[in-house]
């Protein structure tokens, strides 16, 4: 095998994973592909095929930036953490909401949100794709309000340092 098919090979595997991706943040969003299709100004077919793991179309970045948000965002941080990157939100303003504090009770609060999501889903002993999903969700939630407390923590240290 040569150098140039194995590389068409894993593109191949890329393209049929990110197909199956896009299917599965359609999902967890709750949009339908008529609905991304009539945003993106595409028939629901077409759609169809950017998440058939077989068919060769692939969504176009001017496309997903017109998904809902919640699409988009969900391909944006996968493909930040396949690359070793994780999307953080940007702060909002500089008032209260960015102090030490407040940082600290959103941390709490979704650190909790993370652990009732994870005893709920195992109180009947079995663990559904759904409850996988809002593990996850819920998870990542908490680990942004964690590098926000953090990220706040750095900013102080660096200006009492000047």
């Amino acid at each position: 095998m040569t150098p140039a098919q194995t590389a068409r090979q894993r593109r191949e595997q890329r393209r049929a994973y990110w197909s199956g991706f896009l299917h599965e943040a359609f999902a967890g969003a709750q949009v339908s592909q008529a609905l991304v299709g009539r945003l993106v100004g595409a028939r629901k077919q077409q759609v169809q095929k950017w998440t058939d793991t077989e068919e060769p179309s692939q969504v176009q970045l001017p496309d997903v930036e017109a998904m809902p948000k919640a699409v988009g965002l969900a391909l944006l941080r996968e493909l930040a953490h396949r690359m070793g990157y994780e999307v953080i939100a940007r702060p909002r303003g500089g008032g209260m909401e960015n102090s030490a504090p407040a940082l600290l009770v959103h941390v709490m609060r979704e650190s909790s949100e993370s652990t009732e999501a994870l005893a709920a889903a195992l109180a009947d002993g079995e663990l559904s794709n759904e409850e996988l999903r809002r593990i996850h969700k819920e998870a990542e939630e908490a680990s942004r309000a964690h590098a926000a407390l953090g990220r706040h923590a750095e900013a102080e240290m660096s200006r009492r340092m000047t």
